[in-house]
């Protein structure tokens, strides 16, 4: 879905603003492990592969342990840029990202899958991100787990699942360390908002707008190839590369700008589109 498409001309002043584009979501990951053990957390990597991504939640199977009642707990959620490993129980190398809260009753020993919704969490493209799941409360949870996985990954176009964790049994502690913990569950994100424009100075301090390809975002080419305004300055976009066209709205002339602008570039296309409308009245 595409938020805002402006764009503004006149002869004294030429101006761009190109908002952004939501790209496709509702993207899933899934480890097709079954769940074999539990641990009060599990500790886990996963990596970015060339697109900036929203984290949006994760499904995972709670061995939910004891109730005769309705009992609650809660499962915290932490992570920290460049993996776990060498930060397994220093609290302070992570950032807190929220907790989900889950009530149960008559349920003893058994696997429960809960869809995990913490804070979105956007991802850089490219890095590499230690996830860490600490469950807690007045009733005994434990995020399951496949027991003797040492090695291995999962992975689609986007996202990389780094299949073997940790599962330990305090929050950040020492205390009863699980290792080779494969990770049972669904990761759940998005593709990240494109900027259609990013902004750059120029050595007379102006701003000047440079826009990107829309190579993050196809299903917008669409929505974008309609919204091209072909008279005063317009941008007509072919397959996600943005054309700007500058038109005195008389000549039938069309003059075509490159796709990095600036000032001196600009000001010289609206000098010549100036300079032909003068040309043009004295017809």
């Amino acid at each position: 879905m595409i938020n805002q498409l402006k764009l503004m001309a006149t002869f004294g002043t030429f101006g761009l603003a190109l908002l952004s584009a939501k790209a496709s979501n509702g993207i899933s990951l899934n480890s097709s492990y079954i769940a074999e053990n539990a641990s009060n957390s599990h500790m886990f990597d996963i990596e970015t592969l060339g697109n900036a991504l929203t984290l949006t939640s994760f499904d995972m199977d709670i061995l939910e342990l004891i109730s005769n009642t309705t009992k609650t707990y809660t499962v915290e959620m932490w992570y920290r840029s460049g993996g776990y490993s060498g930060h397994e129980y220093n609290q302070d190398d992570w950032v807190f990202n929220g907790s989900v809260t889950f009530n149960f009753t008559d349920e003893s020993f058994v696997y429960v899958n809960r869809n995990l919704d913490f804070v979105d969490l956007e991802l850089s493209a490219n890095t590499k991100y230690g996830i860490y799941l600490y469950a807690y409360g007045e009733a005994a949870a434990g995020i399951g787990y496949k027991d003797n996985v040492s090695s291995g990954t999962f992975e689609d176009s986007n996202l990389r699942l780094h299949a073997s964790g940790i599962g330990l049994g305090t929050r950040f502690g020492d205390f009863s360390v699980h290792t080779d913990k494969g990770f049972v569950g669904v990761i759940n994100y998005d593709l990240a908002p494109v900027p259609l424009c990013t902004r750059f100075k120029d050595d007379s301090n102006s701003s000047w707008p440079r826009v990107t390809w829309l190579r993050d975002a196809p299903q917008a080419y669409g929505s974008l190839a309609q919204s091209g305004d072909h008279r005063g300055a317009g941008v007509v976009w072919t397959f996600g590369v943005p054309l700007y066209v500058l038109y005195n709205g008389k000549s039938g002339m069309l003059q075509v700008l490159p796709e990095l602008l600036n000032p001196g570039i600009a000001l010289d296309a609206l000098d010549k589109v100036a300079t032909d409308a003068r040309r043009l009245a004295k017809r």
